[in-house]
C-alpha cells in the first residue's frame, strides 16, 4: 500500500516545491535498515579491510601523514594525561610548541578517551573503522529522511564514503579528514528533519551543537568549514526557493543556523580559544603568506578526467605511478562513471530538475571551480567573496563539496528514475535515448581525437600540463606508449561502465524488474568504487619506524638537556614525543612564524613561509644555541665536513654529534639589542657567539645594564617537565639566563619566587636577567585563553543542559495534549 510522509500543511508546499516530485512511496520495513547498518556495511568494511586489520598494524600508508605525526601526537597526548599534567605545552618537537593551542592535538575529542583502555595502534584503528562506518549509516539515513528507497540510500551512502576524496585521503593517513567526513551527513540529516518539522527549534539546537563541536574537537577546522558551507549553500536555495513574503523565516532560519554552531563552538572554547590566540603568532596569522601558498596542490584541467576514471593518470600502487606536479590525494575525486550516469540524466531535460537539484549541481560546479584553484583564474576573487575560504589552502580539498553533490545527486536521481520510468515513460524515454546518444558521441569523440596514439598533440599537452615539458622530453618511447595505453583503457573502461549503467537505467521502465535493476546499479557503483579503494587499503607495522633501541636509549642518556634533528625520514622528527627526546623541527603545520623563519635562514633558505617539516643539518651559531647536540642520518653517514661526528652507528640509522652544541639552559655576560628583523639575520650570522652573548629585541627592551665578565657559570636543573622548567643558577656576577625553549605568548618566570620580565633571546628563545649569587629560576607555560575558554565551555554546557531540559518538558507537553485529546474523544464516542 502506497502511503504518505506526514508533514504539516503550513510546510507542505515548501517541500514539495524544493524537492519537486511526489512524496508518496512505500516504507521499507524498519528491518532493512537495521540491516544495512548493523550487518551489511560492517561487512562491506570487513571486506576491505580485514586484510590489513592483522595484529599490531594501522589502516594507513606507510608513508602516510599517521606513520609520521598523529601515531607520534597520540602517544605524547596518552603520557601527558597519564602523568595527571594538562597538555598544553610540547616540548619534543620545534624546540617547543603549543599543544593545547593547536587544534589538530583534538585534545578533547571524546573517542581519545579509547587510549586508556587499548594500545595506541588499536584506538587508531578503532577510530578510522568506526567514522567510516558512522559515514556510511548517516548517508543512509539521511536519504531516509529525504523519504528514498533502500536502494537510493545506499547508492548515495556508498558514493559519498568511498568516493577517491575519502579513500585517498584515508591511504595518506589524514586522519581528521576521515574523523571529520562522517559527521557532514548527519547534518545535514538534521536540518531536513527541521524543515520538514519533524525536529522543532530546540531540538534543531540540541543535535547540531554536539556534532560541530565534536567536529571542532576531532582538530581540522577545514572539513568543519566545508560541512557548514554545504549547510549554508542547500539552506540558500531552499530560501530563495520560498514565498519572498516569508522572508522572515528565511532569517531567522540562519539565525538559528548560527545559534547551533556558535553553542557548538562554545562548548569547545578550552580549546578553541587558545588556539586562535596561538593563530595570531603562526605564518597565516603574521599575514606575509604569498598567494602560491594558498594555490599550492589546486588540480589541473586535465584531472577532471579522474571523477570517472581514477588511474588515468597512473597511481595504482600496484602499476604505474601518479603522473603529475600535484599529491594524488589532493587532486583525485572519483565518484565512478556509473554515479554520473545516473546523478546527470535530468540535465538532459534541465525543466525537470528540482531546486534540490539545482543546488546540488551548482554545488558541485562551485567545489570544481575552488578545485581547480590557480588553474581556474575565478579562485583569487572567490577567496575574497566566498565567507571564510581565504584562511584554508590546498584548493583540491575543495573536491569534497563536489563529492557531496554528485552523491546526494545519485541518489535523488535514482529516486527520480524510477518514479519518472512508471509514470511518465514517454518521457523517461526521451531522455534515456539523449543520454543514450551523449555517450556515444563522447565515445566517438575519444576514438577520433586520440586516433593518433602517443602522436596525439592533445595527449602530448595534457601530460606536459601535468608534468613539464622537462620531464616528458626524458620519459623514453616505451614510458609515454605505457602512459598513453594506461589512459586510454582507463577511460574507455569508464565509457563501459557508463554504458553499462544507462542498460540497467533502461530496465527500469519494465516494473517487474526496476527493483532488480536499482539493485544492479548499485551493484555496479559499489564494485566500481570498491574496486578503486582496494589497492589503497594498505596497513604498516609502528614499529618500523621507531628508532632502534640502542639509538633510542643513547639519546634519552646522553641527550636529556639537548636537542636531536633528523636528515632521515619525516618519522624521525616526531616520534620523539613517544620517546621524551626533544627535536628541534617537527612534522606539525601549525608552526609559529618566527621560529620557522630562524631555521630557514639558518639553512640558506629565505625567511619565506615555512614548511610543514624542515630537516636540519647545517651547524649554525643558531643550531648551537638550540641545543642540537645530535644528528639522526642514514646509516655509514660521512658527515664530518659539515662538522659533525659519528658516535652511533645501526643497519637502519646512524647519530652524529656536534661537539659545540650548548644545553638548552645557560648563562651568558652579555646582550646585543636589535630590532626583530636583525635578530634573525644576526643570529644565523657567523658573528653571533651564543656563549657569551645573547641577543635581545628592541621592540621589547631598550636599555642594558653594563656587561660583566662571568668566571662561574652553574646552571643545575631541578625540574625539567613539559610547559615547566625549574633550575638553580649560579654566578659571580649580573648576567643572562637563556632558555632556548621556543619563546610564545603564555610563559611567564619567576627569579626566587617572584615574577620577573621575560625577554625573546636569540630570535626564538627566552631570557631573563640574573644578579650575581645563587637562585632558583622557574619558567612556566600557561595557554593563553584557557581561563577564558574554561568559563566559556561552561557557560556553553549550561546553555545545553537548559535546552535539553526545555526539549524534555516540550515532550512532555505534547504528550499530555494526546493524551488528554484521546481521553476527550473516548467520552465524546460515550
Amino acid at each position: 500500500m502506497t502511503v504518505s510522509i506526514e508533514v504539516p500543511k503550513e510546510n507542505h508546499a515548501n517541500v514539495v516545491s524544493f524537492f519537486k516530485r511526489s512524496l508518496a512511496y512505500r516504507p521499507p520495513s524498519p528491518v532493512y535498515d537495521v540491516l544495512w547498518v548493523l550487518v551489511f556495511y560492517p561487512l562491506l568494511l570487513a571486506l576491505l579491510l580485514l586484510g590489513p586489520l592483522t595484529s599490531g598494524k594501522i589502516l594507513s600508508a606507510a608513508d602516510g601523514d599517521i606513520a609520521y605525526y598523529w601515531l607520534w601526537q597520540r602517544y605524547f597526548l596518552l603520557n601527558t594525561l597519564r602523568d595527571g599534567a594538562v597538555p598544553a605545552w610540547n616540548p619534543y618537537i620545534m624546540a617547543g610548541t603549543p599543544f593545547l593551542g593547536s587544534l589538530q592535538s583534538a585534545v578533547l575529542y571524546p573517542l581519545n578517551a579509547l587510549l586508556f583502555f587499548v594500545s595506541v595502534p588499536t584506538a587508531l584503528n578503532i577510530q578510522l573503522v568506526l567514522h567510516w562506518w558512522l559515514s556510511l549509516v548517516g548517508w543512509h539515513l539521511l536519504g531516509r529522511r529525504l523519504g528514498w528507497r533502500t536502494s537510493s540510500c545506499v547508492a548515495t551512502s556508498v558514493v559519498a564514503s568511498f568516493s577517491g576524496w575519502v579513500v585517498l585521503h584515508f591511504w595518506q593517513g589524514h586522519l581528521p579528514f576521515i574523523l571529520e567526513m562522517a559527521a557532514t551527513p548527519w547534518l545535514l540529516w538534521v536540518w531536513i528533519g527541521w524543515k520538514r518539522k519533524i525536529l522543532s527549534h530546540v531540538s534543531f539546537l540540541l543535535w547540531t551543537s554536539p556534532i560541530v563541536a565534536v567536529q571542532f574537537s576531532v582538530g581540522h577546522p577545514q572539513i568543519v568549514y566545508f560541512s557548514l558551507l554545504v549547510l549554508a549553500w542547500v539552506e540558500l536555495w531552499w530560501f530563495l526557493s520560498c514565498d519572498f513574503k516569508k522572508a522572515g523565516q528565511g532569517v531567522r532560519a540562519i539565525l538559528l543556523l548560527a545559534a547551533g554552531v556558535a553553542l557548538g563552538s562554545a562548548i569547545v572554547a578550552v580549546q578553541a580559544i587558545p588556539t586562535l590566540l596561538y593563530m595570531r603568532e603562526t605564518v597565516r596569522g603574521i599575514g606575509v603568506i604569498p598567494e602560491t601558498y594558498y594555490t599550492v596542490q589546486s588540480m589541473p584541467w586535465s584531472n577532471l578526467f579522474t571523477l570517472i576514471a581514477p588511474w588515468v593518470w597512473g597511481g595504482w600502487p600496484d602499476r604505474s605511478p601518479y603522473v603529475g606536479n600535484e599529491s594524488m590525494w589532493e587532486v583525485v575525486g572519483f565518484v565512478g562513471a556509473t554515479s554520473f550516469a545516473i546523478a546527470f540524466m535530468f540535465f538532459s531535460k534541465p525543466r525537470m530538475l528540482s531546486r534540490f537539484q539545482w543546488a546540488l549541481s551548482s554545488l558541485f560546479i562551485l567545489g570544481l571551480i575552488l578545485s581547480l584553484g590557480e588553474y581556474s583564474g575565478a579562485y583569487s576573487l572567490l577567496r575574497r567573496i566566498i565567507p571564510g575560504l581565504s584562511l584554508f589552502r590546498n584548493p583540491g580539498r575543495n573536491l569534497y563539496l563536489a563529492t557531496i553533490a554528485v552523491a546526494l545527486l545519485t541518489g535523488e536521481g535514482l529516486e527520480r528514475l524510477r518514479l519518472l520510468a512508471s509514470s511518465q515513460r514517454a518521457v523517461f524515454l526521451s531522455m534515456l535515448s539523449r543520454c543514450w546518444v551523449a555517450l556515444a558521441i563522447c565515445v566517438a569523440s575519444y576514438l577520433i581525437v586520440f586516433s593518433d596514439g602517443i602522436r596525439s598533440p592533445i595527449f602530448m599537452n595534457l601530460l606536459i600540463e601535468r608534468t613539464s615539458r622537462d620531464y616528458v622530453a626524458d620519459l623514453s618511447r616505451e614510458s609515454v606508449t605505457q602512459l598513453f595505453q594506461n589512459f586510454q583503457v582507463n577511460l574507455l573502461g569508464a565509457g563501459l561502465m557508463a554504458a553499462l549503467a544507462l542498460g540497467l537505467i533502461s530496465r527500469l521502465l519494465w516494473q517487474k524488474y526496476s527493483g532488480v535493476a536499482s539493485w544492479g546499479l548499485v551493484a555496479l557503483l559499489s564494485f566500481e568504487l570498491t574496486q578503486f579503494a582496494r589497492p589503497y587499503m594498505v596497513s604498516f607495522y609502528p614499529e618500523m619506524h621507531e628508532w632502534p633501541a640502542r639509538v633510542r636509549n643513547f639519546l634519552a642518556d646522553n641527550g636529556a638537556r639537548y636537542r636531536v634533528s633528523s636528515v632521515r625520514t619525516p618519522a624521525d622528527l616526531d616520534q620523539g614525543m613517544r620517546w621524551k627526546i626533544r627535536h628541534v623541527w617537527g612534522y606539525e603545520p601549525t608552526v609559529s612564524y618566527r621560529y620557522a623563519a630562524c631555521l630557514a635562514v639558518s639553512q640558506g633558505r629565505p625567511p619565506g613561509f615555512p614548511e610543514a617539516w624542515l630537516n636540519v643539518s647545517k651547524i649554525t651559531p643558531l643550531i648551537n644555541a638550540l641545543g642540537v647536540k645530535y644528528l639522526i642520518a642514514p646509516p655509514r653517514a660521512n658527515l664530518s665536513q659539515i662538522g659533525w661526528k659519528q658516535v652511533l652507528d645501526t643497519i637502519e640509522c646512524s647519530v652524529q654529534e656536534n661537539e659545540h652544541a650548548l644545553p638548552r639552559g645557560y648563562l651568558v655576560e652579555q646582550a646585543k639589542i636589535l630590532s626583530a628583523d636583525e635578530a634573525v639575520k644576526f643570529v644565523n650570522s657567523e658573528d653571533f657567539t651564543p656563549t657569551s652573548t645573547v641577543v635581545l629585541e628592541r621592540e621589547q627592551i631598550r636599555e642594558l645594564p653594563s656587561a660583566v665578565t662571568l668566571t662561574k657559570k652553574a646552571v643545575k636543573i631541578l625540574e625539567d617537565i613539559p610547559g615547566k622548567f625549574v633550575a638553580e643558577v649560579e654566578c659571580d656576577g649580573h648576567g643572562w639566563f637563556v632558555l632556548m625553549e621556543q619563546f610564545l605568548p603564555g610563559w611567564k618566570a619567576k627569579l626566587d619566587g617572584k615574577p620577573v620580565p621575560i625577554y625573546r633571546a636569540n630570535a626564538c628563545g627566552m631570557a631573563l636577567q640574573v644578579p650575581g649569587g645563587k637562585h632558583v629560576i622557574s619558567c612556566h607555560y600557561a595557554a593563553p585563553g584557557v581561563k577564558v575558554g574554561i568559563i566559556v565551555s561552561v557557560f556553553g554546557l549550561f546553555a545545553y543542559a537548559i535546552l535539553t531540559w526545555l526539549a524534555v518538558k516540550e515532550k512532555s507537553r505534547v504528550s499530555l495534549r494526546a493524551q488528554f485529546s484521546d481521553e476527550s474523544q473516548s467520552a465524546f464516542d460515550k
